[in-house]
């Protein structure tokens, strides 16, 4: 069901000639499949892999559609009658010394009924990923690209207009660091989002393709 937040949110807060409409209930059908093969090998470099895959079907009726405003971080909804998803994903990876470094690489095909009812979603993304863990630091290389991505804008007349993104590949990059005190567990956590530069799209305010930096720090008993 919508939130209050998401009902008081329509294109007709903002636009005149949009139609006054309420929001309707989501309904989703789905079924998911999966399965995952690995192999432990107790002698050499290699000591291990694994291969996993997936294949998921999502079927929507009354979709919430979210609409970004452009520099203003306000979200407007409104339903799709129907959409649908489905999608196949796969990974292959390699264990290395004793498990403390995993070195993967995915791929996913996603097939969408309409692009607008899944906002900037790819259609197709390929992953290389490097996992290192030893001595209480992790340190995680994730490189990523991601194929043509359309979503829907309010432009600054009002209006409601529909925009493509180009293909799009770039870099994060996640370091935590665990220190045991007595009974505690102190943790740090670095996260770099998109640290490659990328002159290719001028996104004037959109919050998608960023360059974002997270800090955080805890304790765990």
């Amino acid at each position: 069901y919508p939130t209050l937040l998401q009902q008081i949110s329509v294109p007709s807060l903002v636009n005149d000639q949009a139609e006054v409409t309420s929001l309707e209930p989501e309904n989703n059908r789905s079924v998911e499949l999966g399965a995952s093969l690995t192999r432990e090998i107790t002698h050499g470099t290699i000591t291990g892999w694994e291969l996993t895959g997936t294949f998921f079907q999502n079927n929507y009726s009354n979709k919430f559609r979210p609409i970004t405003t452009v520099g203003i971080p306000v979200t407007l909804y409104d339903n799709v009658d129907n959409a649908q998803i489905s999608g196949l994903e796969g990974t292959a990876g390699v264990f290395l010394f004793a498990k403390k470094i995993l070195a993967e690489v995915g791929l996913s095909r996603y097939f969408i009924s309409e692009q607008s009812a899944f906002p900037f979603k790819s259609d197709m993304k390929r992953t290389l990923s490097l996992k290192l863990d030893h001595a209480g630091y992790s340190l995680h290389l994730f490189h990523f690209t991601e194929s043509e991505q359309v979503g829907l804008l309010r432009s600054a007349d009002g209006g409601f207009v529909e925009v493509e993104l180009p293909s799009f590949s770039n870099l994060d990059v996640h370091f935590s660091k665990y220190i045991p005190v007595s009974s505690l567990q102190l943790f740090v956590n670095v996260s770099l989002r998109n640290v490659l530069e990328s002159d290719e799209t001028v996104l004037s305010g959109l919050a998608i393709r960023d360059r974002r930096y997270y800090i955080t720090a805890g304790v765990q008993f």
